[in-house]
């Protein structure tokens, strides 16, 4: 007997929503290839924020309760994996560890492998091949890179900081911390902050494009700018918003109160200004 299962349809807006998916990924894919951070380490940690937006979030409930066959079916994970994941807390939980960079799976093995550490101990410095010992560059990243050539990695890893060439030739660990370009942590809370504010407006809007409570979601621009003008055009849109930030900022002082009181619920109010260029 035949099997005649055909794909469900999609909808109409299925290529645009791939699109807007698309669109708004692109830049944060590319900070995460910037921080090292793996594509099966960024599916890890989608999976378990469908999970743990859908328990965290009435609307998608359809009922009084989260029932995980709902969650599988909006998510399109299978009921097991979502009952995994609903007992994760954090997002560091949900990564599997055997999921990482290949450069850090590398740097791993050449920590915890014994056979590429030291008589004290420590990682060896390591030959790049193998000669008079089983012990080398060539083989560690054989073992823990997948399929990778010896060059990349090698490469990399110099690039990061994490290794550097001796003087008989000899790979040597200078960190075991990879972050091709790790920025400060200050600075990426503050992009992750933005970031976010920014995503949340887009979202409430979306979610209630019927509402006349939609959220200020505006942009300003002009195409055609003369190269030699974007300098000028930045320092303006720089010296304006400061201005304007400033004036919200001190109307907004005078209607907070200075300590929270008792039985008042309060919310939090604001909004984002950005500078952008194509």
């Amino acid at each position: 007997m035949s099997d005649n299962t055909q794909p469900a349809p999609r909808t109409a807006q299925f290529p645009v929503a791939i699109r807007f998916a698309a669109a708004v990924l692109r830049p944060v894919i590319r900070t995460l290839l910037r921080l090292g951070i793996s594509a099966n380490e960024v599916s890890d940690l989608v999976r378990w924020l469908y999970v743990d937006e859908f328990y965290n979030r009435q609307e998608f409930w359809h009922r009084r309760k989260p029932f995980g066959a709902r969650a599988a079916l909006l998510s399109g994970l299978s009921r097991k994996e979502v009952n995994r994941l609903s007992k994760i807390d954090s997002p560091d939980d949900a990564i599997l560890t055997d999921q990482q960079n290949r450069a850090a799976r590398v740097l791993a093995g050449w920590v915890n492998d014994k056979r590429f550490r030291g008589p004290d101990g420590e990682p060896a410095p390591l030959p790049l091949e193998a000669k008079n010992t089983i012990a080398s560059f060539e083989r560690l990243v054989q073992l823990y890179s997948g399929d990778l050539t010896t060059r990349t990695v090698l490469d990399e890893l110099i690039r990061a900081g994490c290794v550097k060439m001796d003087e008989e030739g000899r790979a040597v660990l200078l960190t075991s911390s990879y972050g091709p370009t790790m920025p400060p942590d200050d600075l990426l809370r503050i992009a992750g902050f933005s970031l976010q504010r920014l995503s949340e407006t887009a979202d409430f809007n979306i979610a209630n494009l019927n509402s006349s409570e939609r959220r200020l979601q505006r942009v300003w621009r002009q195409r055609l700018i003369p190269l030699e003008r974007a300098g000028d055009a930045k320092q303006l849109i720089n010296d304006m918003a400061v201005e304007a930030g400033r004036n919200i900022d001190q109307q907004l002082a005078q209607m907070a109160h200075a300590k929270p009181k008792p039985g008042q619920e309060y919310r939090e109010v604001g909004v984002g200004m950005y500078y952008f260029e194509e």
